[in-house]
């Protein structure tokens, strides 16, 4: 998620980057502008409870004097109790227009990635390894284990659901034994 502080101190920045990902900068603005909307009903609504709570503790103390200032001051409290809900209200709907725009934008991207929208637009900095030659004649490893008999993907289907995998006999232990070797290789790791 997009850090506000960035978003409200470097809006322009901000909306400069993130056009390089297609998003609209009127988006951008929107949006800092629905931050600063929150921000400030959330100050009103938290001065109101303020208040609301001084009236509360003096209708408190008017009432143990037995003042006539209580009955003027329930009024104020009931009237400041609405105003309150009325401010509580405004807040959440502040806080989900924020929320809904903040969720559409993206992270900012790295000042060293290439500007493109999708990954046709990518920029290949070097490959390792030494290069794959494709061997027509190879299968793949699914049908080579089915055929073992240390795979199981139907069974794994009917008790877990497709995307499943189910290892019987040496495929379950190859598949223990290269978990353990990988724990003892990396045992500093771990420990």
């Amino acid at each position: 998620m997009l850090d506000l502080t960035i978003l409200m101190t470097e809006t322009d920045s901000v909306a400069e980057r993130l056009a390089t990902k297609g998003i609209e900068k009127s988006l951008v603005y929107a949006t800092r502008d629905a931050v600063e909307h929150r921000r400030s009903v959330r100050s009103e609504l938290d001065e109101l409870r303020a208040h609301s709570n001084r009236q509360s503790k003096e209708f408190g103390r008017q009432i143990a004097q037995g003042g006539e200032q209580a009955v003027k001051l329930r009024e104020k409290l009931q009237a400041l109790k609405i105003q309150v809900a009325e401010a509580e209200t405004r807040c959440r709907e502040a806080e989900k227009a924020e929320r809904d725009l903040l969720l559409v934008l993206p992270n900012l991207p790295s000042p060293e990635a290439p500007v493109g929208l999708d990954e046709s637009d990518n920029v290949v900095l070097r490959y390792g390894g030494p290069q794959a030659k494709p061997d027509p004649t190879a299968r793949p490893h699914w049908e080579i284990a089915s055929e073992l008999g240390i795979f199981d993907p139907e069974r794994a289907a009917k008790m877990s659901g497709s995307g499943f995998s189910l290892l019987r006999g040496d495929g379950a232990r190859l598949l223990r034994a290269m978990v353990a070797f990988g724990l003892d290789l990396n045992r500093g790791t771990y420990e």
